[in-house]
């Protein structure tokens, strides 16, 4: 679904409501995007390997590596669960070593490969990563966000979760509406609220549960 057909059908939902909705599409749009930004990193956080990516960056020539600069076809980082040697060079590591990421202030914290992560800049601690050439981060990504033209873009969200987004959009419609009584606005939100609810628990427990394989590594979460 594009984010245009996905504004369609919330303002198709709106209008059963009242006729008094803002209708500027760009808001929409970066309204769609936020939200999806929103939902991913919860998702992010259940289970990384859901948006799960892989990507490789080189080190410069001060065994650092900005991962800001991870641009199209490769996803931009949002919650980083892995960092590895990729290419040795003419260091003392092995190709596959995890880098162990510690804070600026406690670097002694983990024993050596160690590297710093700031502002998504990977940082070679001391001289652990001298000789190094290459990394592989495993990540999961962040959707790209939405400008006011982006109408034909493809949401990341599928379906069913991608209602998700049409159920936001509504009350964020709602709540903007003019000329609509308070009662009659609260009410409708607080339905959207609960329709909204059982959506989002089912979303995580799918990412939680996922698993790209069936294997005896497949995710099984218990329940309280």
């Amino acid at each position: 679904m594009t984010a245009e057909e996905m504004a369609i059908l919330a303002l198709a939902r709106t209008s059963e409501i009242t006729e008094h909705y803002p209708a500027t599409r760009s808001t929409m749009y970066r309204r769609m995007g936020l939200r999806q930004r929103e939902l991913m990193t919860l998702a992010a956080k259940a289970n990384p390997d859901y948006y799960g990516v892989c990507a490789l960056s080189n080190l410069d020539s001060n065994t650092a590596t900005d991962l800001n600069d991870i641009i199209e076809p490769v996803p931009t980082p949002e919650l980083i669960s892995l960092v590895k040697i990729e290419d040795p060079g003419t260091s003392q590591w092995a190709a596959g070593t995890e880098i162990n990421i510690v804070p600026a202030a406690q670097k002694d914290c983990e024993l050596p490969p160690r590297a710093t992560l700031r502002d998504l800049v990977l940082q070679g601690v001391d001289t652990d990563l001298v000789g190094v050439t290459s990394v592989e981060i495993l990540y999961s990504r962040i959707a790209a966000a939405f400008g006011p033209f982006d109408g034909d873009s493809v949401l990341e969200l599928q379906a069913p979760w991608d209602e998700l987004l049409v159920i936001d959009l509504t009350k964020h419609l709602l709540g903007k509406a003019t000329r609509l009584p308070q009662d009659i606005q609260q009410a409708a939100i607080a339905a959207l609220d609960k329709e909204e609810a059982p959506i989002l628990t089912a979303y995580i427990d799918h990412v939680t549960n996922y698993a790209p394989l069936t294997t005896r590594f497949t995710r099984r979460v218990a329940r309280t």
